[in-house]
């Protein structure tokens, strides 16, 4: 999860499943480096967010690192 607040949802998350790897950080850079760490590409990604959080750089991230578009 990314932001301030968006930790709660892992917390939650990890309530339901103890089994999935739930990783949370304000940082971008930290966040990018999970996703190259984790992510695996038949892996099914949500990505919410708002356009004032710039969630789209993440799927941006995702794309030059697997689809290799710049």
């Amino acid at each position: 999860t990314f932001g301030n607040l968006s930790q709660f949802i892992g917390i939650e998350a990890r309530k339901k499943n103890a089994g999935i790897t739930v990783f949370h950080s304000s940082r971008v850079k930290e966040v990018e480096a999970q996703i190259k760490k984790y992510l695996r590409p038949a892996d099914l990604v949500l990505i919410k967010g708002s356009r004032g959080m710039h969630t789209e750089r993440f799927v941006d991230f995702i794309k030059k690192l697997y689809l290799n578009e710049e």
